[in-house]
Order: C-alpha cells, then structure tokens, then sequence
C-alpha cells in the first residue's frame, strides 16, 4: 500500500520507530488484507500513529477498529495512541 506515492515502509513513526513495526501488528489480524501506517499530529503528544486498513472481503463486519487497536498495541512496541480508518 502506498501513502501519497511513498511506501510506508519508507517512513518513520513515533519516536523513531518504523512503521512496519505496526503494520506486521495489524497483519496479524487474518482479516487484514493491507495495511499502512504513518506519524500524525498531535496536540499533547506531538505525533500519534494513524493506520489505514483495507479488509479481506468477508471480514467487514467482523473486523472493528477496535480490535485492531488492541491487537495493534499489543503486539506493537510503539505505546501510543491509534488511529484507524478501514477502507474497501
């Protein structure tokens, strides 16, 4: 998946970190078909990680945002907020 023309694996995230950090996290949720990540803004923290998320069909309503926050920061060792958007 590419952000703007940049892959996402080019950019780098919150404190350092490299965005497939996060994406193999969102990958490990079988109802992932894509997934990019990339540093926003943020008021208080500075920047935040955003990821947008294109689902395997049949997985629309089974997979939430929700879910892959939690699995994302579990698997992640970036602690901080997330944001996701799904996509068709």
């Amino acid at each position: 998946m590419h952000v703007r023309g940049i892959q996402s694996a080019e950019l780098d995230l919150f404190r350092g970190q490299d965005s497939s950090t996060v994406e193999n996290a969102l990958y490990s949720d079988e109802g992932v078909l894509e997934a990019a990540a990339v540093g926003v803004p943020h008021e208080t923290l500075g920047e935040v990680v955003a990821a947008v998320v294109s689902l395997k069909p049949g997985f629309i309503d089974k997979v939430t945002e929700a879910s892959l926050i939690k699995a994302a920061r579990k698997m992640s060792v970036i602690p901080c907020v997330f944001m996701i958007s799904l996509v068709d």
